[in-house]
């Protein structure tokens, strides 16, 4: 399970907990600590075990960016893009890099989440 912080205007989307194994570009994001980039959902070999939940939701691409502290992935930027809406570009992805950069300095800043990262990031000797 992953704690997911979700910035939305429904309420009801806060501090979930999903199973990574219904967000193989989040694990994969995770495992590899690179950008994922899925131009096509409908053909993606790493979605393919989800596409199925994919296509209800009107989806076409995704971009998964990770957000370190240090070296260690703590979080990521996720950004799907709607079927029969601009595409996600590759200008849209460095945007999405700077803003998971200046998130990482503000996470990284934030008491209440250096207490949890305290416990998952080894200390410095």
């Amino acid at each position: 399970m992953v704690l997911l912080y979700v910035s939305n205007d429904d309420k009801s989307l806060e501090n979930l907990e999903i199973k990574i194994d219904n967000y193989p570009e989040i694990a994969e994001c995770l495992r590899s600590g690179e950008v994922v980039f899925i131009e096509d959902t409908m053909n993606s070999e790493l979605l393919r075990p989800v596409q199925h939940k994919i296509k209800k939701l009107d989806i076409d691409s995704i971009v998964v960016v990770p957000i370190r502290h240090k070296n260690t992935v703590i979080a990521v930027l996720f950004v799907r893009g709607r079927t029969g809406v601009k595409p996600i570009s590759p200008e849209d992805i460095v945007y999405c890099q700077i803003i998971a950069n200046a998130s990482s300095k503000a996470i990284s800043g934030n008491v209440f989440l250096r207490k949890i990262m305290s416990k998952f990031i080894p200390k410095e000797s």
